[in-house]
């Protein structure tokens, strides 16, 4: 009888643990989606700060990168702004990447942080996902 209850407590368990993976699973793939997994749009204002960061990564890379895939330079923007690797960038890490570029001015710090607050799917608006800053290189707002 104690072999019987074992045995079911264990398909109980493996269950739960499996179940509980997947949702985990499930919630870090919309998190890495970024801005597809958030179906919000941007406000006018954000639409137009979106618009000048779009202007001056295209802007340096047409000067620096004219030979290059577009894809090469979006990877290694990708690489200079996401600076601890965690597949999310913050404001600091776009405007100290503004300012390697040259194009410090085109944004403040206060105007990330509306468009971030926008874009982010997630609660802290501090970050965004990779995806979201990649749809905004590609001219997807």
């Amino acid at each position: 009888m104690s072999t019987i209850f074992v045995q079911r407590s264990t398909k109980i368990l493996t269950k739960t643990s499996l179940a509980l993976a997947q949702r985990t699973s499930a919630e870090q793939k919309i998190i890495t989606k970024g801005i597809a997994a958030s179906q919000r749009g941007l406000s006018s204002t954000s639409e137009s700060y979106a618009g000048k960061l779009y202007n001056a990564f295209e802007t340096y890379r047409r000067e620096n990168y004219s030979r290059d895939l577009q894809s090469r330079f979006r990877k290694d923007i990708e690489d200079a702004v996401d600076a601890d690797h965690d597949g999310l960038f913050t404001v600091q890490e776009v405007l100290n990447v503004l300012n390697n570029i040259g194009a410090r001015d085109c944004l403040s710090s206060e105007q990330l942080h509306q468009m971030f607050g926008e874009l982010s799917p997630l609660a802290e608006t501090e970050h965004i996902p990779v995806d979201s800053l990649n749809n905004l290189l590609r001219g997807n707002r």
